[in-house]
């Protein structure tokens, strides 16, 4: 994912990039997508596009969560929660894995940019993003 903190919008603006290694059962029906939370509230929330038939699927989609100042995402608890599915036309979607970002790891009022590669929850799966933050 990437990250880039808009000063003037006080908006946050998420880029999903890619994920590599899912885990599932038959590539075949394995379609996943990422649901973006930012916590504590989670109350802005968003969803990428399903990726029919990958365990490495690329989205390359962004997001935006307007509304919040840099100091707020600075406090401990400001994270964001990155959950992969795999959607089921006939039943409930399945969560694959999981990742919680904290906010505090970065400065968002530097201007740097980033490329970080994390581990998702059960086993070998990651989701890979850059953190671009632009105060």
């Amino acid at each position: 994912m990437s990250l880039k903190y808009d000063a003037e919008a006080s908006a946050l603006v998420v880029t999903v990039v890619k994920a590599t290694g899912l885990r599932c059962g038959d590539v075949e029906t394995f379609n996943p997508y990422v649901k973006v939370r930012l916590l504590p509230d989670k109350q802005q929330k968003a969803k990428t596009k399903i990726v029919r038939r990958s365990v490495n699927p690329i989205f390359d989609e962004t997001f935006t969560f307007g509304g919040v100042d840099a100091g707020r995402l600075q406090k401990r608890g400001s994270a964001l929660h990155l959950s992969v599915f795999n959607s089921d036309a006939f039943s409930k979607d399945a969560l694959v894995s999981e990742l919680l970002f904290s906010l505090n790891e970065v400065d968002l009022q530097s201007q740097m940019s980033v490329s970080v590669s994390r581990p998702l929850s059960h086993g070998i799966s990651k989701v890979i993003y850059s953190l671009m933050l632009i105060a």
